[in-house]
């Protein structure tokens, strides 16, 4: 491209965006021209008679070319939120994108890279401007089967089990859960002392064997059946289990918060203070599976336990309230299966705690802890989890616990204690054992928070009077397997 200002006779100098180029004459030539030559070009025209300018406006196109090779069309979807559809160009100028999925115009999709979300079939993105335009298709699929971790529309999740009535332990995203192709579960509406339970659309049972095919398909009889289809007609109640068994002080008893099939499937254990009216100590198993969002549970009260009229600690106005106590869970609602042992976590008091929300904080560092624990599911698949409340002080009538903590047993050689100091104004009186938080041994613990510390489970037994309990020793839901 030749720009042409002024004669031979006049001097011309060229400029780009004011900046001189070094360039006389009257012809300015741009070779090998890209977007990078794109702008303003000025020549500056001088004679005898003066002087004058003109402004050349040069813009670069470039019809889209994709950034990235596309292999195999067919994209196999794991779940994840994080898997797009990669259409990106490069193109000049902006280009406008549309997507069609199974021939239909997405009209709210504008961009050039697409997540899925749990759409199955063919995408296509057609990306164009003034020079050219490209199209790309997709065939997305699952050949794994994929489990919403919660079902839509307010569905009654049914139990999900192995085939030997136990919790699966199951890869899976923060939205689903992932089933190899070919395996069998159980799926399970269980009855209660209330009314029969069943399946929505399969009304004469509320047991099935599920075979995963794809996608969100199982085999039932031989049938395909959508995983969202397998609801349940009535919500599935837990079953509280007292063992009438002292578990740490002369009021405190023995729980299993269970559901009744084919016998009793612990979800977690509770030793709870019948006088206090507090959980003592919680134990639940916690697995890879337990890696979704959670919930956020409505409470509710289980028939005979708990003093309905003892005063109640909490004192935040709102959940995210700070230099109050808020309420909480031991066993987090994302440290068991999904669905109904999710709703099992709510049972007030069983499972409720106060929790300190500091005055300089916007998280509590007790959500931090658990937070940091759930990450070892990343490294250990499946380990133990002791969560529980200590030095029980009365405030103004209602019962608070001046520390939470928390015992994790990892494996024979692998286990730690985690401590919080549940009140304002912590001092170096309340680190009642070694703290260990520091060391290199537990990088994953990312805490100088004053609330906070770590001990060495033998110390931290002895330090807070446990040593006569099971907690930090292996265990199965049937007892002590030291």
């Amino acid at each position: 491209m030749k720009l042409k200002c002024g004669s031979d006779s006049q001097l011309v100098r060229w400029f780009m965006e004011r900046n001189y180029l070094g360039v006389t004459g009257k012809y300015f030539e741009l070779k090998n021209i890209d977007v990078s030559q794109e702008g303003n070009y000025t020549c500056r025209v001088s004679d005898v008679n003066g002087g004058h300018t003109e402004t050349f406006v040069v813009h670069v196109g470039l019809p889209p070319t994709f950034l990235t090779e596309q292999g195999n069309t067919r994209v196999d979807w794991t779940g994840s939120e994080t898997d797009m559809l990669d259409c990106r160009v490069e193109a000049h100028p902006a280009v406008d994108v549309v997507w069609t999925y199974n021939g239909k115009v997405l009209s709210d999709k504008k961009t050039t890279r697409l997540a899925v979300s749990g759409n199955w079939g063919q995408y296509t993105c057609n990306v164009s401007n003034v020079h050219g335009a490209v199209q790309r298709s997709f065939d997305v699929i699952s050949s794994q089967c994929l489990i919403p971790r919660q079902f839509n529309d307010d569905g009654i999740m049914p139990l999900i089990l192995t085939p030997y009535y136990t919790w699966p332990v199951l890869d899976g995203t923060k939205d689903y859960l992932r089933v190899p192709s070919g395996q069998s579960y159980t799926f399970i509406c269980p009855n209660d002392e209330e009314k029969a339970n069943k399946f929505k659309k399969i009304a004469t049972r509320n047991e099935i064997k599920a075979i995963c095919d794809k996608q969100d398909i199982f085999l039932v009889d031989g049938i395909p059946t959508r995983v969202t289809d397998l609801q349940c007609v009535h919500k599935i109640k837990p079953i509280v289990v007292e063992k009438n068994v002292q578990c740490l002080t002369k009021d405190s008893r023995l729980m299993r918060v269970s559901f009744y099939v084919h016998g009793f499937l612990e979800t977690y254990e509770v030793c709870f203070d019948t006088s206090k009216n507090i959980p003592l100590y919680t134990r639940v198993a916690m697995s890879k599976s337990n890696l979704g969002a959670g919930i956020t549970g409505n409470w509710y009260k289980y028939p005979g336990i708990g003093d309905d009229k003892a005063r109640k600690p909490y004192t935040c106005a709102t959940p995210t309230s700070s230099c109050c106590y808020s309420k909480t869970q031991l066993v987090n609602a994302r440290d068991v299966s999904d669905g109904p042992a999710q709703d099992a976590t709510f049972i007030d008091p069983v499972n409720a705690v106060p929790y300190w929300r500091p005055c300089d904080s916007v998280k509590s560092p007790w959500e931090e802890i658990e937070n940091m624990v759930r990450s070892r599911l990343q490294v250990y698949p499946q380990f133990v989890a002791w969560s529980g409340t200590h030095a029980l002080q009365d405030k103004n009538g209602a019962t608070v616990p001046r520390y939470l903590w928390k015992v994790l047993r990892f494996n024979e050689a692998s286990s730690i204690a985690i401590v919080y100091v549940n009140g304002a104004s912590p001092s170096a009186a309340d680190v009642l054992c070694k703290n260990i938080c520091a060391d290199d041994n537990v990088p994953w613990i990312h805490t100088h928070n004053k609330h906070v510390y770590c001990c060495n489970v033998d110390d931290f037994l002895q330090a807070f009077g446990l040593q006569e309990t099971t907690i930090g020793e292996s265990t199965t839901t049937t007892g002590k397997t030291r």
